[in-house]
């Protein structure tokens, strides 16, 4: 687990032309959600983008403000459109001793040996939801997918993780295959389209 800290400052509520202000300070607005109200803060926008750079939304941070600190979680954060810079986020406290949900990103590791006969490497499932405590949460799951050949899926059944990690997504669910080459598909489908227009001129003539 990634455990990062930001430094953060509590703000009063401002209006919209003051939170335009506080973004041209380099500063970022945020709201810590935990059991208490919502807190406003404000972060500084470049520890927040190296954060991000650096390792997985999902993973646990640590916020510091006025000498408290809080494990969080990324629970939302707005991007502008155009610019793509990060416009607001917003952090979930969580406990230390209580289990949480979380998606986790899925990575892929190494070259399909099937890609080498012409096959094509399918990513079906990005993310897997998971539920386990906090210091448990990997940062990424990672899939190597050398073996793989043309024609073998990985489910998510199949994925090997931690006992502490309960995966809440259906087991069934494919993450990742080798599908034929396009030429081998279309083959096939002649193939079929053949057998059946044959089948169906043996039963005319015999009608």
């Amino acid at each position: 687990m990634v455990s990062r800290k930001i430094i953060a400052e509590k703000r009063e509520h401002r209006p919209k032309g003051l939170i335009k202000t506080l973004r041209k300070e380099g500063k970022l607005p945020a709201i810590l959600y935990g059991k208490d109200i919502p807190v406003m803060l404000s972060v500084s926008l470049k520890e927040v983008q190296n954060l991000l750079l650096s390792t997985s939304e999902h993973a646990v941070f640590t916020l510091q403000y006025e000498g408290s600190e809080h494990e969080v979680l990324v629970k939302d954060y707005q991007i502008h459109p155009i610019s793509r810079k990060y416009m607001h986020i917003d952090f979930q406290e969580i406990r230390p001793d209580t289990k949480i949900r979380t998606p986790i990103a899925i990575h892929l590791v190494g070259s399909a040996h099937g890609t080498r006969q012409g096959g094509i490497l399918e990513h079906h499932l990005h993310e897997l939801e998971i539920e386990c405590l906090p210091r448990d949460i990997p940062e990424r799951i990672e899939i190597d997918v050398s073996s793989l050949d043309v024609g073998e899926v990985i489910h998510i059944n199949d994925l090997s993780l931690s006992d502490s990690i309960r995966v809440l997504s259906d087991g069934e669910q494919v993450v990742v295959l080798v599908s034929a080459p396009k030429k081998e598909v279309e083959q096939v489908e002649e193939s079929l389209e053949e057998d059946e227009e044959e089948s169906q001129e043996q039963s005319e003539q015999s009608d």
